[in-house]
């Protein structure tokens, strides 16, 4: 009977790790460190865990409809054609959460696909491609959310 009480044992411990790992992972948005951040812009590049953007398709227009946006800091929503990689309009958005829209220089076509991608501000609020980089998340991928237009 000692060999089953060890097992017994075990089995507990494994279940006790796998808990005490699982459990912040789910409720983190699953990420373990949820308040992880860097700034590396002497390689252009910002990462972050917490900064998140929200979009629904919607109709054409010369306007998209931003649902949700999470920022850690100061930044800004700009919609890209998934077609062309053109960037049709860029709206500053504070830190924080908030909702909103960005105004389009050429508005959005029926059928079309876009992305709507997070941008960090070079701190000059003026939206510029090259200084503005491209927010990224834990994974080093671009934080962004594509849409469709119907």
């Amino acid at each position: 009977m000692h060999i089953h009480e060890s097992v017994k044992y075990i089995i507990f411990l494994i279940v006790g790790v796998a808990i005490g790992y699982g459990v912040p992972y789910v409720f983190n948005d699953n990420k373990i460190f949820s308040s992880y951040e860097v700034d590396k812009a002497s390689d252009n590049l910002s990462l972050s865990w917490k900064d998140t953007i929200e979009v629904s398709d919607q109709l054409a227009g010369e306007k998209v409809l931003i649902k949700a946006v999470s920022l850690s800091e100061p930044s800004w929503v700009a919609i890209q054609e998934t077609s062309s990689g053109k960037i049709l309009g860029a709206q500053f958005f504070e830190a924080g959460e908030s909702v909103g829209e960005v105004d389009l220089l050429r508005g959005t076509t029926i059928g079309g696909t876009y992305l709507a991608v997070l941008r960090k501000d070079d701190g000059d609020k003026t939206f510029d491609l090259k200084k503005d980089v491209e927010i990224l998340d834990s994974n080093g991928k671009t934080i962004s959310v594509l849409f469709k237009v119907n």
